[in-house]
Formats: structure tokens, sequence, C-alpha cells
């Protein structure tokens, strides 16, 4: 990818594989700023933004990956991924409410979703919803 950006820096989903790929290599602050160029060029690439969102998890910065994933989910309402993850962050930030719609908008919009249904049977266990008396 390093090779590929070097003739073209301008190559956005060669900069977003390189940032998945120091991802997994554990370089996470150098994969966010991989995802962080990408999007500095193309603002819309949902692709960056998500692996950005994914690489600010890693990182233990929740608040910011939420941010990110919201973004994500507002441009690309159809990927799953990306309304679990948010499911999964506001269900720990103590969000239910938000978390369930989360995860029912994708069994509304994908059918049967096991993950999406893990997600709901751990909100039940936890509790009723916020908005509960």
């Amino acid at each position: 990818y390093r090779a590929a950006l070097r003739a073209n820096a301008d190559l956005v989903q060669a900069r977003t594989n390189l940032g998945v790929a120091l991802a997994a290599r554990g370089e996470l602050q150098a994969a966010e700023q991989a995802h962080r160029e990408a999007l500095r060029r193309e603002p819309g690439f949902v692709a960056a933004r998500f692996n950005l969102a994914m690489a600010l998890i890693d990182q233990g910065r929740t608040d910011e990956a939420a941010a990110e994933l919201e973004r994500v989910v507002a441009r690309a309402p159809e990927l799953a991924a990306a309304r679990l993850h948010l499911a999964v962050l506001r269900a720990n930030q103590g969000r239910t409410d938000e978390a369930r719609a989360l995860a029912e908008g994708v069994l509304d919009r994908h059918g049967a979703d096991p993950r999406a249904q893990r997600i709901l049977e751990f909100l039940d266990r936890r509790g009723e919803p916020e908005t509960a008396p």
C-alpha cells in the first residue's frame, strides 16, 4: 500500500487499506492517521470513516468512535456493521433506548441478524429501557 501511495498520494482506498493493515499489526495511532488522511482527501469515504471508528474503539476512545459511527450511519444507513458497533457503544454508555433502536433497525432492514439479536438479548438481560417508569 505504501508503494501505491508513493505513486499516487490521492489513492484513498490504498490509504484506508494501509490503515487496516496497520491496525491489524497493532499500530493503532498510525492506522488512525492513515484513515484521517484518507478522509482529508475524500471526506465522504465511508470505509475510511468506519475504519477510523474501529481504530478509535481499539484505542479506548469510544466517544470519538461513536461520533464517527454516527456519521457513517447517517451517510450509509444500510451498513449493518456501523449500526451494530454503535449499538454496543450506546449500550455501554447506558443509552439503552438508542442501542435497542439501532439493533432493531438492523433487523428491520436486513431481516434475521444474529449479531443484532445478541445485542437485543443482552439489553433484555440488563433490564428495562431508559424510558421505563
